[in-house]
């Protein structure tokens, strides 16, 4: 037997020896199960109610894409925490959800998302209270939304207004002896500016300011509608931050200083509650599966290994097509320098053309979360979305950010519909490359060149642009720019000088994005899949099955993909030297990544607003 399949053989007993153990305590009291996206409604209420508990800090991704029991903890995702607050506001035992929310590694467009979460469960008349031990600016606009935060007397609200980095790195290039040459289309297409300037442009400023300006507003009405306090309060209480326990309550910031272990007592003294975590919660009254047992662990390998072909139902479907990461040519082993997900045209291709021909799909949410890339992919990506849109709607639902190459692939939908503070927009293009002869010069490296063709050195990193190659490569990217701005209009039901003006390479927030008809409403996934239902004739009360694609890899998927190859394990950053694993300069890799190829993206997209 060789290697190979001997160390899988291993690495599935090692899963079986795992699961073996895994045993959920069944649930007393509970109904029956019922099928796949369908909610049991209790016609009498439990003697005792159920408390969700719910976990929620570090990295939380639009959904998860498949098992990473061998690999490492598991991140909560969007769609599954969406699925969790339906089900226990449509469960009649539920009392209920207690949050304990720590640092929260998110974009401002899925705190959005979470508060909307909250926002919703709470207009069933039950209750959501948030443990919040520690908070800045992110954590504390989603606790905002509960009917109650409870914080520890040593508890940190750390809360002191936003602000907007970027950094810039010529500097440090003429130091080492590289420059950058990147020409771009578009007055405010500035993601290239880190690398050829010492400090923001005023385009690039005005920009930003309109970006964190629109951020701030957000934030502050979102937590001053939640905690009952006028907008202007709110500001003056920003000024005298950040705050201890006892501080934060004086402010009304926060309800209660306690520690976690004695509100329960309490909670559970006043009534018949019960704490259930969210492992073992399953909203249709059934217990979690046994794993333990022999037909329990058969039941769960049968869900990771069945081939998608048997899966199928003939219950009608709304399709969720993820588009989450910057958008490449190629993935490069599946995974992204900087350790996040690629979006490469094959999958999405894939993915919507099962969605187009499945008649069980009725119609189609498109969650793009990326802030652009490839030219090319992102066409061949938008030619999926069109195909698609004139057989069945399409309603893109942006998260954190869909800009440039994000926006490129959203322009085809029926209806787009954003966040109020996802970034979107920057309708422009840019190229060019790092010219390395000072750097080779200094460590001694001498390149000769044999070459015929007055342009084939456009690319090369041992020479500075001529004039001539300047000109050809910007001609190049005017022309991609106005088919940008060509299929932008037509998506949009504009005329392209009408369109003009809202692009130039310039980035909005979602909310003037709508003013500009960019985006056609302000709201998170519940919005879109409500208007995907009305494109579809469907009545919003209809339950639809859900169907995620691209569909996500079982366990056995991964076995055949090669996945646990040590090779593929290693995150490719860890194999670079150390000084370039930094933050900035990981950056540096990405803009090297695209050299070659005309690139939609962001301005500037190493932006950071805290």
């Amino acid at each position: 037997m060789n290697n190979p399949v001997r160390k899988h053989l291993c690495t599935l007993m090692v899963f079986l020896g795992i699961a073996g153990v895994l045993r959920a305590e069944p649930a007393k009291n509970d109904a029956p199960a019922l099928p796949p996206g369908k909610v049991s409604k209790q016609t009498l209420a439990p003697a005792w109610k159920k408390v969700i508990d719910v976990s929620l800090k570090g990295m939380v991704v639009e959904h998860l894409t498949g098992p990473t029991i061998f690999i490492q903890k598991q991140p909560k995702d969007i769609l599954s925490l969406f699925q969790l607050f339906y089900r226990a506001k449509e469960d009649q035992a539920v009392d209920s959800i207690l949050l304990r929310l720590g640092p929260l590694a998110v974009g401002w467009g899925k705190c959005q998302e979470l508060r909307a979460m909250i926002e919703e469960f709470r207009l069933s008349g039950k209750k959501v209270r948030v443990w919040l031990p520690f908070a800045t600016n992110k954590e504390f606009y989603v606790a905002s939304a509960a009917d109650e935060i409870l914080m520890p007397p040593a508890g940190l609200l750390l809360i002191k207004g936003l602000r907007a980095e970027v950094t810039f790195m010529k500097g440090l290039l003429e130091k080492i002896g590289v420059e950058a040459e990147i020409v771009h289309v578009g007055t405010h297409k500035g993601a290239g500016e880190p690398y050829m300037r010492t400090e923001m442009s005023p385009a690039l400023r005005e920009s930003v300011e309109a970006i964190i300006d629109d951020t701030f507003e957000a934030y502050v009405q979102g937590v001053s509608k939640g905690r009952g306090l006028k907008s202007e309060q709110f500001r003056a209480t920003l000024s005298r931050g950040p705050f201890r326990a006892k501080s934060a309550k004086e402010e009304k910031l926060i309800d209660q200083v306690v520690y976690l272990e004695d509100y329960l007592k309490e909670l559970k003294a006043k009534g018949k509650v019960k704490l259930v975590k969210e492992c073992r919660y399953s909203g249709d009254g059934s217990g979690r599966p046994d794993f333990g047992s022999l037909p329990g662990l058969l039941d769960f390998l049968s869900q990771i290994s069945t081939p998608p072909s048997m899966l199928k139902s003939p219950h009608p479907k709304i399709a969720f097509i993820y588009a989450v990461g910057p958008i490449m040519a190629d993935a490069g082993g599946g995974i992204f320098p900087g350790g996040g997900n690629v979006v490469t045209a094959p999958p999405l291709v894939k993915a919507f053309k099962e969605a187009r021909e499945d008649k069980t799909v009725k119609t189609i949410v498109f969650r793009v979360d990326s802030p652009g890339g490839d030219v090319i992919t992102s066409d061949l990506i938008w030619k999926a979305v069109e195909d698609t849109n004139k057989v069945k709607p399409v309603i893109v639902s942006m998260s954190d950010v869909a800009a440039s190459g994000g926006y490129y692939i959203s322009m085809p939908a029926r209806a787009i519909v954003a966040h109020r503070t996802t970034i979107t927009g920057s309708i422009g293009v840019l190229a060019g490359k790092f010219n390395l002869k000072k750097l080779y010069e200094l460590i001694g490296i001498n390149v000769e060149v044999v070459e015929r063709g007055p342009f084939s050195g456009l690319f090369s990193t041992e020479h500075k642009l001529t004039e001539e190659e300047r000109d050809r490569l910007y001609q190049l990217m005017k022309q991609t720019y106005d088919l940008f701005l060509e299929k932008a209009a037509a998506g949009r039901n504009k005329k392209v000088e009408e369109l003009a003006k809202a692009a130039e390479g310039r980035a909005w927030t979602a909310r003037r994005a709508v003013e500009l008809g960019l985006v056609d409403e302000l709201g998170g996934i519940r919005t879109a899949v409500n208007l995907a239902k009305k494109h579809a004739g469907l009545k919003v009360e209809e339950k639809l099955e859900l169907l995620v694609l691209p569909r996500p890899k079982s366990l056995f998927d991964l076995f055949g993909s090669g996945l646990f190859d040590e090779s593929r394990l290693v995150n490719p950053l860890l194999r670079l030297p150390l000084r370039l694993q930094a933050s900035q300069l990981r950056e540096l890799n990405m803009i090297q990544l695209l050299a070659e190829r005309l690139t939609l993206f962001y301005l500037p997209w190493t932006i950071q607003i805290k």
